[in-house]
């Protein structure tokens, strides 16, 4: 596979398709500091296609308006693989690809709209999917939508806030987890405006207004558990 060796990060134009045809793409970074360039910036209606990003991903994909991704791969996720900047209306839309090795969150909400991730694959990250829980300006509602995804050694599927009125819609999950770790599909948190303190863990949900999931709507790999505490329906998930 050819490296494309980049020295700024690549502006992708509204409304433009950056092809990258298969190739790796590396900017620098790659580690959890905060502030650091993306590797691709797309504006409204760009779309990014057919692209690797390598370990020197730094803060991945930021999307600040509509955006598509389709056929991209993080080889290691780096600060964020991609940030969802964009205002109200707005969709990010992941279609199809993977992300791998990252310390803490996969996707992340700071703008407002919605994140649609499809026919994805995930591995060895602290969460596929963030709503904010400290932005500057914070607020909601945030959305998010995930469909035919499989992860494997994820501690948390969706983080949102409850008080902001997020919500997440999750349909055929399959959770692949290798030890005695309990995997979190949706947590729920009081997000808070940046400065005035932190976000705050809830629990987990399951059937409500703000997780629109039932344990039958996830699949069990191996050994794996997931979290029901507090859910007193009869659903359960299924195993593989």
């Amino acid at each position: 596979m050819e490296t494309v060796q980049l020295n700024a990060t690549v502006e992708v134009a509204a409304g433009e398709t950056f092809d990258g045809q298969g190739k790796r793409y590396n900017l620098g970074g790659g580690n959890q500091s905060e502030g650091q360039p993306p590797v691709f910036r797309l504006q409204d209606n760009a779309e990014l296609v057919n692209v690797v990003i390598g370990d020197q991903a730094s803060d991945g994909v930021h999307c600040e308006g509509s955006c598509l991704i389709d056929n991209v791969w993080w080889e290691d996720i780096g600060e964020d693989a991609a940030t969802a900047r964009g205002p109200f209306g707005s969709v990010m839309e992941i279609r199809c690809g993977g992300a791998f090795n990252g310390d803490d969150k996969i996707f992340q909400h700071n703008g407002r709209g919605e994140v649609r991730i499809s026919n994805f694959t995930a591995g060895d990250a602290g969460k596929l999917y963030r709503s904010c829980g400290d932005c500057s300006g914070n607020g909601g509602p945030r959305i998010v939508t995930i469909e035919n995804v499989k992860v494997n050694n994820v501690s948390t599927v969706v983080g949102i806030n409850t008080n902001f009125g997020d919500m997440a819609t999750i349909r055929n999950l399959t959770v692949e987890y290798n030890g005695t770790h309990k995997v979190k599909i949706c947590q729920v948190y009081q997000g808070v405006v940046k400065g005035q303190g932190s976000a705050s863990a809830l629990g987990v949900e399951f059937e409500t207004a703000n997780c629109n999931v039932s344990p039958a709507d996830v699949t069990l790999i191996g050994n794996t558990q997931i979290n029901l505490t507090g859910y007193s329906g009869s659903a359960m998930p299924k195993t593989n």
